[in-house]
């Protein structure tokens, strides 16, 4: 594991377009997300997810990614890093 992988992982567009789909899927069916700020954000088109999620995503499939590429790294890791990075409320966050 290294900050290369890591570089490599976050600007990766194919582990980028599942992060933005699995956003997307979070901001839309998960009812315990549906209601806060950065879904209605994500939903609107106001955010881009992948700006938001890419490091998290890269940090969590770290090992997978260098194992094989983003084909390595399952649905379900993406989708527990973006919900574990998920924003709380408010979003934006107010000074």
């Amino acid at each position: 594991m290294s900050y290369a992988s890591l570089a490599r992982a976050s600007v990766d567009p194919d582990l980028n377009a599942r992060t933005n789909a699995a956003a997307n899927q979070e901001a839309r069916v998960n009812s315990a997300l549906t209601g806060t700020d950065f879904a209605r954000a994500v939903v609107e088109g106001q955010v881009g997810p992948v700006s938001y999620f890419a490091w998290p995503v890269a940090l969590n499939c770290e090992a997978d990614y260098e194992a094989g590429g983003a084909g390595n790294v399952s649905d379900a890791a993406i989708g527990a890093a973006v919900q574990a990075a998920w924003p709380p409320d408010p979003w934006p966050p107010v000074a």
